[in-house]
């Protein structure tokens, strides 16, 4: 049998407190440290700067430069690019209170109108947690955007035909990729009948 584990006295059971929250403190600084880098990585990506040392994107440079992973790279400039467009999170992080693992969960899917339900939920979630609630997010999002699409895709119409004066009257509602096919046949069109009416005019001219 092993032997048994002494008691923590009192004294012990202060500086393990105290130790916990100088690496709770000392966290907390690290968070806001690491939010000031993004918003660096954030500029610095904006003004290209890492086009002058002939680096392919904002992600190799970083990798380069600082020594990380390029897929941890990619992943802090995408951050970066996100956070700046959320003030709640933004704050929050400034302030120490999320770290980098769960900024990151909320930056794949928060936007300014949801991100201050999901930022209640970051913080009273650990990041595992986190990773898992925004999963399912972005699960509830594409569905949405499926029945959207299906919507879409049902109201579809199109018509021509001619009014009393000869006049052809075209009505319709058409898929994107249809629609810009439809556009360039039209153009095609009209720089046809623009040649065959300069070539009319010369002809008449001579």
């Amino acid at each position: 049998m092993g032997l048994a584990k002494p008691a923590v006295t009192d004294d012990e059971l202060d500086v393990l407190s105290d130790l916990g929250d100088e690496i709770a403190t000392l966290a907390a600084h690290l968070h806001a440290a690491t939010y000031r880098l993004l918003t660096m990585i954030a500029e610095f990506d904006r003004l290209q700067g890492w086009e002058p040392e002939g680096h392919r994107s904002c992600a190799h440079w970083l990798a380069f430069r600082i020594g990380i992973d390029l897929g941890a790279a990619r992943e802090k400039v995408r951050a970066a690019r996100v956070l700046a467009g959320l003030p709640q999170t933004s704050a929050a992080m400034e302030q120490g209170e999320l770290s980098f693992a769960k900024v990151r969960a909320l930056t794949r899917v928060a936007t300014p109108e949801s991100e201050e339900a999901l930022l209640e939920l970051a913080r009273c979630s650990t990041a595992a947690q986190l990773e898992r609630t925004v999963r399912a997010w972005r699960r509830m999002c594409r569905l949405d955007e499926n029945e959207l699409e299906r919507i879409r895709h049902r109201s579809r119409c199109f018509s021509v035909f001619p009014d009393e004066e000869g006049m052809y009257l075209v009505r319709g509602r058409l898929d994107p990729e249809v629609g810009a096919m439809l556009m360039r046949a039209i153009d095609a069109a009209n720089d046809a009948l623009f040649r065959a009416s300069t070539s009319e005019a010369s002809t008449s001219e001579e």
